[in-house]
Protein backbone atom coordinates (compact mmCIF):
# COMPACT_ATOMS: atom_id res chain seq x y z
CA UNK A 1 0.00 0.00 0.00
CA UNK A 2 1.10 3.55 -0.64
CA UNK A 3 -0.26 7.09 -0.56
CA UNK A 4 0.75 10.51 -1.81
CA UNK A 5 -0.16 14.00 -0.70
CA UNK A 6 0.67 16.89 -3.01
CA UNK A 7 0.45 20.53 -1.95
CA UNK A 8 1.77 23.95 -2.97
CA UNK A 9 3.84 26.29 -0.85
CA UNK A 10 1.92 29.14 0.83
CA UNK A 11 3.21 31.76 3.25
CA UNK A 12 1.00 30.29 5.99
CA UNK A 13 3.18 27.14 5.88
CA UNK A 14 6.41 29.06 6.18
CA UNK A 15 9.39 28.47 8.36
CA UNK A 16 11.19 31.18 6.34
CA UNK A 17 9.01 33.13 3.90
CA UNK A 18 11.88 34.75 1.95
CA UNK A 19 13.26 31.31 1.06
CA UNK A 20 9.87 29.60 0.56
CA UNK A 21 10.95 27.09 3.22
CA UNK A 22 8.34 24.94 4.93
CA UNK A 23 8.08 25.04 8.69
CA UNK A 24 9.38 21.80 10.23
CA UNK A 25 6.00 21.21 11.85
CA UNK A 26 4.31 21.28 8.44
CA UNK A 27 6.75 18.67 7.11
CA UNK A 28 6.13 16.51 10.16
CA UNK A 29 2.34 16.84 9.93
CA UNK A 30 2.06 16.03 6.24
CA UNK A 31 4.32 12.99 6.62
CA UNK A 32 2.28 11.83 9.60
CA UNK A 33 -0.96 12.22 7.60
CA UNK A 34 0.42 10.30 4.60
CA UNK A 35 1.73 7.51 6.81
CA UNK A 36 -1.49 7.37 8.81
CA UNK A 37 -3.56 6.87 5.67
CA UNK A 38 -1.43 3.94 4.53
CA UNK A 39 -1.20 2.23 7.90
CA UNK A 40 -4.89 2.61 8.80
CA UNK A 41 -5.96 1.21 5.44
CA UNK A 42 -3.57 -1.73 5.81
CA UNK A 43 -4.79 -2.57 9.33
CA UNK A 44 -8.40 -2.18 8.17
CA UNK A 45 -7.76 -4.70 5.39
CA UNK A 46 -6.25 -7.13 7.89
CA UNK A 47 -9.41 -6.88 9.99
CA UNK A 48 -11.76 -7.62 7.10
CA UNK A 49 -12.77 -10.93 8.71
CA UNK A 50 -14.30 -9.04 11.65
CA UNK A 51 -17.79 -7.57 11.74
CA UNK A 52 -18.07 -3.80 11.04
CA UNK A 53 -18.88 -2.90 14.67
CA UNK A 54 -15.74 -4.68 15.92
CA UNK A 55 -13.62 -3.01 13.25
CA UNK A 56 -14.95 0.41 14.19
CA UNK A 57 -14.28 -0.24 17.87
CA UNK A 58 -10.71 -1.40 17.18
CA UNK A 59 -9.95 1.50 14.84
CA UNK A 60 -10.92 4.04 17.54
CA UNK A 61 -8.01 2.62 19.56
CA UNK A 62 -5.55 2.94 16.70
CA UNK A 63 -2.92 5.62 16.99
CA UNK A 64 0.63 6.64 16.32
CA UNK A 65 2.99 4.99 18.75
CA UNK A 66 6.12 6.80 17.67
CA UNK A 67 7.35 8.79 14.68
CA UNK A 68 10.97 9.53 13.87
CA UNK A 69 11.83 12.15 11.26
CA UNK A 70 15.17 12.99 9.72
CA UNK A 71 15.46 16.36 7.98
CA UNK A 72 17.93 15.86 5.11
CA UNK A 73 17.91 19.44 3.84
CA UNK A 74 15.78 22.59 4.06
CA UNK A 75 12.29 22.03 2.68
CA UNK A 76 12.51 24.72 0.01
CA UNK A 77 10.25 24.68 -3.03
CA UNK A 78 7.05 25.82 -4.66
CA UNK A 79 5.26 22.47 -4.47
CA UNK A 80 5.78 19.34 -2.41
CA UNK A 81 4.82 15.69 -2.45
CA UNK A 82 4.71 13.41 0.56
CA UNK A 83 4.92 9.70 -0.26
CA UNK A 84 4.23 6.87 2.15
CA UNK A 85 4.59 3.13 1.75
CA UNK A 86 3.91 0.26 4.07
CA UNK A 87 6.87 -1.69 5.44
CA UNK A 88 5.06 -4.11 7.74
CA UNK A 89 1.49 -4.68 8.83
CA UNK A 90 -0.15 -7.00 11.33
CA UNK A 91 -3.61 -7.02 12.86
CA UNK A 92 -2.60 -4.64 15.65
CA UNK A 93 0.33 -2.68 14.29
CA UNK A 94 2.01 -1.29 11.22
CA UNK A 95 5.28 0.35 10.27
CA UNK A 96 5.26 2.94 7.49
CA UNK A 97 8.09 4.82 5.75
CA UNK A 98 7.41 8.34 4.47
CA UNK A 99 9.41 10.78 2.33
CA UNK A 100 8.91 14.44 1.41
CA UNK A 101 10.10 15.77 -1.97
CA UNK A 102 9.99 19.19 -3.64
CA UNK A 103 8.98 19.83 -7.27
CA UNK A 104 12.55 19.10 -8.43
CA UNK A 105 12.43 15.62 -6.89
CA UNK A 106 14.86 16.48 -4.10
CA UNK A 107 14.29 14.30 -1.05
CA UNK A 108 13.86 16.74 1.85
CA UNK A 109 13.10 14.48 4.79
CA UNK A 110 12.22 10.92 5.69
CA UNK A 111 10.20 9.53 8.55
CA UNK A 112 9.16 6.21 9.98
CA UNK A 113 5.98 5.82 11.98
CA UNK A 114 5.00 2.99 14.28
CA UNK A 115 1.25 2.67 14.70
CA UNK A 116 -0.44 0.36 17.14
CA UNK A 117 -3.94 -0.66 18.01
CA UNK A 118 -3.88 -0.54 21.78
CA UNK A 119 -5.79 -3.63 22.83
CA UNK A 120 -4.87 -4.10 26.45
CA UNK A 121 -8.14 -5.27 28.01
CA UNK A 122 -9.76 -3.47 30.91
CA UNK A 123 -8.30 -4.80 34.16
CA UNK A 124 -5.17 -6.22 32.48
CA UNK A 125 -1.65 -4.87 31.98
CA UNK A 126 1.11 -5.38 29.44
CA UNK A 127 4.79 -4.47 29.45
CA UNK A 128 6.82 -2.10 27.30
CA UNK A 129 8.81 -5.09 26.03
CA UNK A 130 5.76 -7.14 25.02
CA UNK A 131 4.34 -4.20 23.06
CA UNK A 132 7.71 -3.61 21.37
CA UNK A 133 7.85 -7.28 20.39
CA UNK A 134 4.30 -7.18 18.98
CA UNK A 135 5.19 -4.31 16.66
CA UNK A 136 8.34 -6.07 15.49
CA UNK A 137 10.83 -4.01 17.49
CA UNK A 138 11.85 -6.53 20.12
CA UNK A 139 14.70 -4.48 21.62
CA UNK A 140 12.83 -1.18 21.66
CA UNK A 141 11.00 -1.31 24.98
CA UNK A 142 12.41 2.13 25.80
CA UNK A 143 10.83 3.59 22.65
CA UNK A 144 7.47 2.19 23.78
CA UNK A 145 8.05 3.80 27.17
CA UNK A 146 8.67 7.20 25.59
CA UNK A 147 5.52 6.82 23.49
CA UNK A 148 3.43 5.83 26.53
CA UNK A 149 4.84 8.75 28.53
CA UNK A 150 3.71 11.11 25.79
CA UNK A 151 0.27 9.44 25.61
CA UNK A 152 -0.86 9.49 29.24
CA UNK A 153 -3.33 12.31 28.56
CA UNK A 154 -4.89 10.65 25.48
CA UNK A 155 -7.91 8.68 26.75
CA UNK A 156 -7.96 6.35 23.72
CA UNK A 157 -4.52 5.03 24.71
CA UNK A 158 -4.58 3.13 28.02
CA UNK A 159 -1.03 4.15 28.99
CA UNK A 160 -1.77 3.33 32.64
CA UNK A 161 -1.99 -0.37 31.65
CA UNK A 162 1.65 -0.50 30.53
CA UNK A 163 4.21 -1.38 33.20
CA UNK A 164 7.85 -2.42 33.18
CA UNK A 165 8.93 -6.06 32.99
CA UNK A 166 8.92 -6.32 36.81
CA UNK A 167 5.38 -4.95 37.10
CA UNK A 168 6.55 -1.60 38.43
CA UNK A 169 4.67 1.57 37.55
CA UNK A 170 7.69 3.34 36.08
CA UNK A 171 5.52 5.71 34.01
CA UNK A 172 3.59 7.06 37.01
CA UNK A 173 5.45 10.39 37.09
CA UNK A 174 4.07 11.29 33.67
CA UNK A 175 0.47 11.36 34.91
CA UNK A 176 -1.28 14.36 36.49
CA UNK A 177 -0.28 13.06 39.94
CA UNK A 178 2.25 10.33 40.81
CA UNK A 179 -0.55 8.17 42.28
CA UNK A 180 -3.01 8.47 39.35
CA UNK A 181 -1.60 5.51 37.39
CA UNK A 182 -2.00 3.20 40.39
CA UNK A 183 -5.48 4.57 41.12
CA UNK A 184 -6.62 3.93 37.53
CA UNK A 185 -5.34 0.36 37.69
CA UNK A 186 -6.92 -0.30 41.10
CA UNK A 187 -10.25 1.07 39.82
CA UNK A 188 -10.14 -1.54 37.05
CA UNK A 189 -9.63 -4.37 39.53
Amino acid sequence: SSSEITFDYRNELSGHALLSRLHGGVSFSVLDAAGGMVSMLAVYRKLSDKNPDDIQKMMTKYGTMDMRIDYLQSAIGQSFIAKAHLIKCGKISSITQMELFNEDGQKLCIATVYDLVIQIPYGKVSTYGIIAEKIGLKSSARMVGWAMNAAHNRPEIPAHRVVNRNGQLTGKHHFATPSLMQTLLENEG
